[in-house]
This record gives structure tokens, C-alpha cells and sequence, in this order.
């Protein structure tokens, strides 16, 4: 004894399940990649394309700019200096880095062993005060940047 429309049941039940297990989410997957081309956002590894870093201009070994130095720029007059090192002698044997900061072309002198030389002036005279009189920003971070490009180490 057959049952009427069993097979035709059957056979439907056959393409909801072939629709719902395989067909439907195929045309997702073309669906959803159709739009990705459509709207510009590819970012399959195959389609990556690596920026090339910009050029750096020939800036001088030392040249300090205010602006990568927000905090730290004891330097309120000036945007952009350039930090010197050399290593001297003392009183013979005793060799002491000497570090300046070069301001409008004029070299003043950041650490100790150059302000003993008395041949350059006192940067300091140049720093911002706070309401307090202290001295603003961080010139040991100059002082280092300086003792760097000698490789001086302590």
C-alpha cells in the first residue's frame, strides 16, 4: 500500500535538507566575498600590500626637535637644536665626555665637564623656569642622547 504524495515528500525533504546543509551557506560564502570586492575591503593575506616607509630627509647626527621631546625640552625659544659630544682630557690622564647643545648656531654647554672649560656658555641660562624657579623639561635627557653619540659609558 503506497501513501499519496510519499514520494514527492520524500524528494522534498531531500533538496530542503541539500539546500540547508550545502547550498545555503555556498552562497553565503560567494555572497559575503562578492560584497568584499564590491566594497573595497580585501584583506585576504594574498592581496596585502606592504607600504613603503617614507623617505627620511639627511638630518645630522644629534639634531633634536622640541616636538619629539613634549615633555622633556628645557628649551622654550628654540624648536630644533643639535647635541655634540667629545671626549677631552683633565688635568692629563682624566678623559670626561664634554656635551653641548647647539642652539641658532651658538654651542652651549650641557654637562659639567663642559661648562669646566669655560669656553662655552651655560645653557641653562636659556631654560624656562616654572612659578617656582626650577628649571623646565629634562636636559639629562640631552646629556644622554650626547654621551650616545660618544659611547661614553659609566
Amino acid at each position: 500500500m503506497s501513501v499519496p504524495g510519499y514520494k514527492k515528500k520524500k524528494h522534498t525533504l531531500k533538496w530542503i535538507a541539500f539546500w540547508v546543509l550545502f547550498a545555503f551557506p555556498m552562497t553565503i560564502s560567494i555572497l559575503s566575498e562578492i560584497s568584499r570586492n564590491f566594497s573595497g575591503d580585501d584583506t585576504t593575506e594574498e592581496s596585502a600590500v606592504e607600504a613603503e616607509p617614507a623617505p627620511t630627509p639627511n638630518v645630522p647626527e644629534g639634531t633634536v626637535f622640541a616636538a619629539d621631546f613634549p615633555e622633556d625640552w628645557p628649551w622654550p625659544d628654540y624648536t630644533e637644536g643639535r647635541v655634540h659630544c667629545s671626549v677631552r682630557s683633565f688635568g692629563g690622564a682624566v678623559r670626561r665626555p664634554v656635551v653641548l647643545i647647539e642652539l641658532d648656531g651658538t654651542r652651549y654647554a650641557l654637562n659639567g665637564a663642559a661648562l669646566n672649560l669655560s669656553q662655552y656658555p651655560d645653557s641653562r641660562e636659556l631654560m624656562g623656569r616654572t612659578e617656582f624657579g626650577a628649571y623646565q623639561g629634562n636636559s639629562g635627557t640631552f646629556i644622554q642622547i650626547g654621551l650616545d653619540i660618544c659611547g661614553w659609558e659609566d
